[in-house]
């Protein structure tokens, strides 16, 4: 699969700029109020001054929060250019994600894990197909903490299983019988970049995941000349 990358149109600029618009139709508004005021006024009983300089307060702090709300949309276009920058440094390469998802190749193992918040009294580590169906079974440590696996990529009678989509599940349970929330880790390879609604996604097995679910990465050893 190629390797892409998707700049979608954000979110956060529209919000920004639309704010910025309803700020300077208040300043506008407030000018012309002010400026008729002023022209209205009784040149022999003008205004009275601590009025109008409350008035003026409120005329500067309506032109400052759109000039800040300018500069907020600027510093949020940066901050989201530079995630995506920094996102294309995966480009290529194989994460490990918080996930239940991934694919089987044609060939070769597949790294799986799983993470106990405490010692488990019984634990299954179960892997499944498409439709659902368990294809095989693992066995894997109940101690509490982080643990990892590899998956041949056969059934239980030896049988290598056709490329595809499978999932992870994990169900464990404590002494006293209550499912445990065990997390499940997966393994795959970033395929392309996706930016959308402000915030930047890594594509795994086709799906979008966001790059905060990573836990790990690994390049594969560039090969001697």
């Amino acid at each position: 699969m190629p390797l892409t990358v998707t700049n979608a149109a954000t979110t956060a600029p529209d919000k920004t700029s639309a704010a910025a618009k309803g700020l300077a139709g208040d300043f506008e508004g407030f000018l012309k109020l002010l400026t008729t005021q002023l022209q209205q006024q009784d040149p022999l009983s003008p205004m009275d001054s601590d009025k109008f300089t409350s008035q003026l307060v409120q005329f500067s702090t309506v032109e400052q929060a759109i000039r800040t709300n300018d500069q907020l949309g600027k510093l949020i276009g940066v901050i989201e250019t530079s995630q995506a920058t920094a996102a294309l440094g995966y480009l290529g390469a194989e994460v490990r994600i918080e996930g239940d998802g991934f694919s089987l190749g044609a060939e070769g193992d597949v790294p799986l894990g799983y993470e106990l918040p405490e010692a488990a009294n019984s634990l299954g580590v179960e892997i499944l197909d498409e439709a659902g169906r368990t294809v095989r079974l693992l066995e894997g440590p109940a101690d509490a903490g982080r643990h990892t696996l590899a998956w041949d990529g056969r059934d239980a009678a030896g049988n290598r299983l056709p490329p595809g989509a499978y999932r992870l599940r994990v169900s464990a349970l404590d002494a006293g019988g209550v499912p445990l929330a065990a997390k499940t880790e997966v393994n795959g390879l970033v395929e392309a970049i996706e930016q959308e609604g402000g915030a930047v996604f890594l594509v795994v097995g086709g799906v979008p995941r966001p790059m905060d679910v990573v836990h790990g990465i690994r390049r594969a050893p560039a090969s001697a000349a």
